[in-house]
């Protein structure tokens, strides 16, 4: 990719890759806990909070990638391939450090953390012994962010799709093997699930080396030759701050969210688990719409072509919206095949709809809103976006507080915070993007 027009054709050759792509990486989750469903209450309980405290540790790698596409893209957009190299070079220095530390640091305080925040002591044991084994692939997670932030920055995603595909798969396989112990495997439980997202993540990096080298990329953009520079690292961070910041922040609300619902009982948790899984699986596309919509706009940039960037935005929403009214459709015709699928509990089951409704209204406004709000990203910068994110979870942190301070709350009425969340980001992106005289 060099210098793109933001055409429908663009955003779907681009999209479709890191939305096959991001779909086995929501599937890890997914196995996770549907693993966990058919394993045992406890786990099944503790894989929800657990898969939260992991995704708060992955999203700072996740958030300085996203910064570093952003950087990728201008360059493209640019014609600058050198740059692209030296982007890259420093990035992969600055994961591999942090991943360590990071590691090494929730190892030693996690269990500090959980009982400050969780109070039943099967659970909080659980969530231990899924972070002894899935702290093992911190590493590989953020290295995988760094490579998925390359490719997508560069619009070439096809290897992604295939990457993430065989990663699910063999999650699925040892998943299998490890929490039952089939095949003459040692009957692991959830410390098996731990252990097979781990060596998951880690094939998965082989493949996507294994490409970059296959198809010549590092020498086609210079990889793997520039010096640490301490200024480049500097600007990466500058940029990436904020993501990483915000995507912290957003997480951190779902941790303080789940904490308050552990509090309605194990079958309301175990709900919310679900409920949380399908957020993050209809949420595929319109994350990787929101990641193609920082490609567009920031090779718009780096073009100075700044008035495609309005037809831009509005074409991915408008694909945006689309796939997520059709899964919507899908997830209420068959709604009760997918939460057997997801738990063998009969009460959850049967309990689920009202609350699958609210969650339905929460993924239109997230449909609309993710997409200004990448687009935001690209064109005024990261540090409005952490701006956004601090006032929308201010407001969402205070009506948690004020729902769950109500006699009888029901868990559908408690979902509804994820409607003021994403209303908030919705029109504070709007309005900046109006005042940035994009809109």
């Amino acid at each position: 990719m060099s210098q793109l027009k933001g055409t429908y054709r663009e955003i779907i050759e681009i999209a479709i890759p890191l939305m096959l792509g991001n779909m086995a990486w929501a599937l890890i989750g997914i196995t996770d806990q549907a693993f966990m469903g058919h394993y045992g209450k406890t786990e099944e309980a503790a894989i929800g909070p657990v898969a939260i405290f992991y995704a708060i540790l992955y999203m700072i790698g996740f958030g300085y990638s996203r910064g570093v596409q952003i950087l990728i893209a201008r360059a493209c957009g640019a014609g600058n391939k050198k740059e692209v190299g030296r982007l890259f070079d420093n990035t992969l220095l600055v994961m591999i450090a942090t991943s360590l530390f990071f590691a090494i640091a929730v190892y030693v305080l996690k269990d500090f953390a959980l009982h400050l925040l969780l109070h039943n002591e099967k659970i909080i044991t659980a969530c231990n012994d899924f972070m002894n084994y899935r702290l093992l692939g911190v590493p590989a997670s953020y290295t995988g962010a760094l490579f998925v932030a390359f490719y997508s920055g560069i619009g070439r995603t096809k290897l992604l799709a295939f990457t993430v595909a065989v990663m699910a798969a063999l999650n699925i396989l040892l998943n299998y093997l490890l929490v039952f112990g089939n095949w003459g495997f040692p009957e692991m439980g959830i410390k098996g699930s731990g252990l097979a997202s781990s060596i998951a993540e880690w094939f998965s990096i082989l493949i996507l080396l294994w490409g970059l080298l296959g198809r010549k990329l590092h020498i086609e953009y210079h990889l793997f030759k520039a010096r640490p520079v301490f200024s480049k690292i500097m600007l990466m961070t500058k940029t990436a701050t904020p993501l990483v910041l915000q995507s912290l922040i957003a997480n951190a609300g779902w941790f303080v969210f789940f904490t308050f619902v552990e509090k309605l009982g194990e079958n309301n948790l175990s709900l919310s688990n679900i409920l949380r899984q399908i957020i993050l699986w209809i949420g595929i596309p319109i994350w990787a719409l929101g990641s193609v919509t920082n490609t567009l706009v920031s090779n718009l940039v780096g073009q100075n072509n700044f008035g495609e960037i309005k037809a831009s935005i509005i074409k991915v929403n408008i694909i945006s919206i689309s796939i997520a009214l059709a899964q919507i459709s899908l997830l209420l015709i068959f709604h009760n095949y997918i939460f057997a699928m997801f738990s063998s509990n009969t009460v959850i089951q049967e309990t689920a709809l009202p609350a699958t409704l609210v969650v339905c209204i929460a993924l239109m406004l997230m449909s609309f809103a993710n997409t200004l709000f990448s687009g935001l990203v690209s064109v005024s910068g990261t540090r409005y976006a952490l701006y956004i994110e601090f006032l929308a979870m201010i407001i969402y942190i205070a009506y948690v507080l004020f729902l769950f301070n109500l006699n009888s709350l029901k868990i559908e009425i408690a979902w509804t915070t994820e409607w003021i969340y994403w209303s908030v980001i919705l029109f504070a992106s709007f309005w900046k993007l109006k005042q940035a005289k994009v809109f």
